[in-house]
């Protein structure tokens, strides 16, 4: 039994609506209203969206979500190198897609690896911590820094104590306060959990957030997509009559095109 879904994007907007069906044989386990539900404030994305997202080659980011092959040399017999992330969203027809949790996890390895950590480390840190956390997102939580070798997990025991641990080695180290490994990323004060991203920086109007829009980014305190704006920019080639159409500021409009521009750039 399985889903098959369809995809469509609204001429005036680009939120992706997902509309579910039964097979042939009618044979599915869930209702539509069932998946939409576990969807739901979850954001949603395709693999080419979310390495936009992120800025890094689709290729890497698909590696990652699904997986791959690889030989070794003087071995022809191939190897399977797993995810590197625990994607939330099912597979649907062969389609892959992945939740906010998942791109900021991925906003996660790209920063780690920029700073010298190898992707070995990332996964056995990856395994250490969600054991140690109970979450299958581990590397959505605020509580982490990096030496540039290892990654330390900050933890809080019962007593209100904090220990340090390297989860590559299982063991607590001394190490100084551990920052926010991600700049204009927020997270839940309860939780620790991520739960919305200012990809254009702290100041600028622009957030991805899972509880709107399905995760698209969007113009702050509006629902209006920064997609929505750069087509009708594309169209009226003038921010006034933009701004007066979606009742929006200049500004708002300016940061929406600069932002999608970038995103087409890279």
């Amino acid at each position: 039994m399985h889903f098959v879904y369809s995809e469509k994007i609204c001429c005036e907007a680009r939120y992706r609506y997902i509309y579910f069906s039964t097979d042939k044989a009618n044979a599915c386990s869930r209702s539509r209203e069932e998946m939409m539900t576990a969807i739901l404030g979850q954001g949603i994305y395709t693999i080419r969206e979310a390495s936009s997202l992120v800025q890094l080659p689709y290729k890497r980011v698909s590696r990652w979500v699904k997986g791959y092959s690889y030989t070794l040399e003087g071995d022809n017999r191939r190897k399977k190198a797993p995810s590197v992330l625990n994607v939330d969203i099912p597979v649907i027809d062969g389609r892959f897609a992945v939740s906010f949790l998942n791109v900021i996890e991925l906003l996660f390895v790209k920063k780690f690896l920029g700073m010298g950590v190898s992707l070995k480390t990332i996964r056995i840190a990856s395994e250490v911590a969600a054991e140690i956390l109970n979450n299958t997102h581990p590397f959505a939580f605020q509580r982490f820094a990096t030496d540039n070798r290892a990654i330390f997990l900050e933890i809080e025991e019962k007593t209100g104590n904090k220990s340090v641990i390297d989860l590559a080695k299982r063991q607590c180290e001394i190490k100084p306060f551990i920052g926010q490994y991600l700049k204009n990323v927020e997270f839940d004060h309860v939780t620790y959990l991520a739960n919305r991203w200012r990809p254009m920086g702290e100041d600028i109007p622009i957030i991805i957030d899972p509880n709107i829009a399905f995760g698209k980014p969007v113009i702050e305190n509006t629902r209006i997509g920064t997609n929505t704006i750069f087509k009708q920019y594309l169209a009226e080639r003038s921010m006034p009559k933009v701004a007066d159409w979606f009742d929006i500021s200049m500004d708002a409009v300016n940061y929406a095109v600069k932002y999608e521009e970038e995103v087409l750039k890279n």
